[in-house]
Parts: structure tokens; sequence; C-alpha cells
């Protein structure tokens, strides 16, 4: 507490009591202003890092194998049941 105190009254001394809360007033929106500043940029880069991390673990680009063949060709060349087919 009393170095606030010795910093106040040397602050006093060295600018003068006319200047003093002009000082302190363009000293605290300079704080203001970096304050947002710093919140704006911490925000912007959360959300493109969270955007980055959706994109490659959390929906991931589906990825086909030539191969492999597509369902739909699959279901249609498969054998029918033999529930399915007439009695011989």
């Amino acid at each position: 507490m009393s170095e606030i105190l010795f910093i106040a009254v040397l602050a006093l001394l060295l600018i003068g009591p006319k200047q003093l809360p002009e000082l302190a007033r363009n000293l605290g929106r300079f704080l203001n202003e970096l304050k947002r500043s710093t919140s704006v940029f911490t925000d912007e880069l959360k959300m493109q890092t969270r955007e980055d991390f959706h994109q490659q673990y959390i929906r991931p680009d589906p990825v086909e194998k030539k191969d492999e063949p597509k369902k739909e060709q699959v279901a249609s060349e498969a054998p029918a049941d033999k529930k399915d087919q007439p009695p011989s």
C-alpha cells in the first residue's frame, strides 16, 4: 500500500496537479484499447483453431477407396436369399 502512495506522490511532483488527471485519463483509454484489441485477437484465434480442429478431426472428408465397390453395386450383385427363390 505504501508503494502505491509513493508512486502517486512522485507522479504528482513530476507531472504536476494540472496534467496528472489528463495523463491518467489517457493512460486508462490506452489500456482499455489494448485490452479490447487483445480480446478481439484471442477470440479470432480461438475461433480459427476451433474451425481447424473440426475440419481435421470431427468432420474429416470421406475417402473413397478405388478398389472397394460402392454399396449400390454390392446390393445389386448379391445373391438372393433362399427364401426369395422359388422352390425347385
